[in-house]
């Protein structure tokens, strides 16, 4: 997944599409955090804070399959590239 430092989607690939049942359409422009359930609220807590400080940043946390309505447990990875003049231009999730 490709998001925009405020964490609103730009890409997403075909594994990721597949493991949380939702189709491109769905995933590209939302913004990821917002559509975390409320006992999340430190993963968003942790993605905001690593956002203010450029820092890179691993979570681990259940999502639930759209179709399935199975809950697993996914583990990410999160780092930022950066321009020329070091403003961040996107985020990197895998």
């Amino acid at each position: 997944m490709l998001m925009k430092p405020g964490g609103k989607v730009i890409f997403v690939n075909d594994a990721w599409m597949n493991m949380v049942g939702m189709p491109r359409e769905k995933l590209v422009d939302f913004v990821w955090t917002n559509e975390l359930p409320t006992d999340l609220d430190n993963i968003r807590s942790e993605f905001k804070e690593a956002v203010r400080t450029s820092s890179p940043i691993s979570l681990d946390f259940p999502l639930e399959h759209e179709i399935t309505k199975q809950r697993l447990w996914v583990s990410i990875n999160m780092t930022v590239e950066r321009d020329e003049d070091t403003k961040e231009v996107k985020w990197f999730m895998v």
